[in-house]
C-alpha cells in the first residue's frame, strides 16, 4: 500500500528511498514493481543497526523510550494501581511524553539526531 499509493505522489523521477532491513519493507522486487521507469534507487541499512543509524532512533524515540520506562519502573515501584490494558492509561501516558518532550530543552532533539546520524 505505501510503494502503490502513499509513495509516488510525495516523490519525483529521480529519488532515493532509505529503508530499514525489515523484510516485508526491503522487498526490492516489491520496489522495482512500484517504480520501474524512474531513475530511483533504494538504500537498505543493514540489520541490527537501526539504533545507530536512523536519526530519530538516535534522539527522539531513544528519549520517549526513557521517558516511558521511568513512568513504568515509577508505577511498579509506587505500587500505582493501573490497567495496562486500558485505553486511558496510554492516553495519559503519551500525554505526560508529549508534554516533556515539548519543553524548551528538546527543542533541538530532533535536530541532534540527525547531527548524530
Amino acid at each position: 500500500m505505501f510503494l502503490n499509493e502513499v509513495l509516488p505522489p510525495l516523490v519525483g523521477k529521480k529519488f532515493l528511498l532509505f529503508l530499514d532491513s525489515w523484510k516485508t519493507q526491503a522487498d526490492l522486487t516489491k520496489f522495482r514493481a512500484a517504480f520501474p521507469n524512474q531513475d530511483s534507487q533504494l538504500l537498505i541499512f543493514p540489520e541490527g543497526s537501526t539504533g545507530y543509524i536512523q536519526p530519530q532512533d538516535l534522539s527522539l524515540f531513544r528519549s520517549r523510550r526513557y521517558i516511558h520506562e521511568k513512568i513504568e519502573h515509577y508505577t511498579q515501584i509506587n505500587r500505582t494501581e493501573i490497567t495496562i490494558t486500558d485505553r486511558q492509561y496510554f492516553i495519559n501516558m503519551h500525554s505526560v511524553i508529549h508534554n516533556q518532550l515539548s519543553a524548551p530543552q528538546c527543542k533541538d532533539l530532533i535536530k541532534s539526531g540527525f547531527k548524530q546520524a
